[in-house]
């Protein structure tokens, strides 16, 4: 679950949209469990969504999957994550990424995507 900083202004913010959106406004606010509404909306809008959980598993597996042939590895069926090499001058070529390798390429993947 999400850390939720309650000092900062936009938690601040968010409380308090959600809580003006209770059925009935503030005057009606305690009426019909009105408390539980409240901590459910507040949930609702910090839970992650569905599939992001989905996503994270899976990136953890590719993460923290370290093909090694003195290991046996990679078995039929064992999925990693590969990072594209190709200097200039030189032959492409491609290695196998896992852990802090891996995280620095797909965070650099994703700022060039945001980028263009």
């Amino acid at each position: 679950m999400t850390t939720i900083d309650m000092q900062s202004p936009a938690t601040q913010r968010l409380i308090q949209e959600v809580f003006e959106s209770m059925p009935g406004g503030a005057d009606g606010f305690l009426k019909s469990f009105g408390y539980l509404q409240f901590a459910e909306e507040i949930l609702k809008r910090f839970s992650p969504a569905p599939q992001d959980v989905i996503d994270a598993k899976r990136y953890r597996a590719v993460r923290n999957c370290v093909p090694s042939v003195s290991l046996g590895w990679p078995l039929d069926g064992t999925v990693f994550g590969m990072v594209f090499r190709h200097a200039p001058g030189a032959i492409p070529y491609q290695v196998a990424a896992h852990g802090a390798e891996l995280d620095l390429a797909v965070d650099a993947a994703l700022l060039r995507g945001e980028q263009q």
